[in-house]
């Protein structure tokens, strides 16, 4: 979730493994055609990434959303890795 300069890095490094292939989330709709023209596949909500076998997300969106975008994930049933920070303050967290 997330394909700004955080998320892309984290789409590569996993891309690189053998026989994954990651799906970029990205926040504004507008960007899928975009990510999809450099070779990434795509989802438009964590549900359709769910429903086309993923299991772990990987949460690199903006930092005020990392908490929020985490506890979604979760309740989803995605293991979850964060992008730092986990929240912007200790209230957040």
């Amino acid at each position: 979730m997330g394909t700004g300069s955080a998320g892309l890095h984290h789409l590569k490094a996993i891309g690189s493994i053998d026989g994954v292939e990651p799906t970029a989330i990205p926040m504004r709709s507008s960007r899928l055609a975009e990510l999809e023209e450099q070779g990434l596949s795509t989802a438009a909500s964590l549900q359709e990434a769910a429903a086309d076998g993923a299991k772990i997300a990987v949460v690199a969106t903006d930092t005020s959303r990392h908490a929020e975008d985490t506890l979604y994930a979760l309740s989803q049933g995605f293991d979850v890795l964060v992008e730092k920070p986990m929240a912007v303050d200790a209230a957040q967290a």
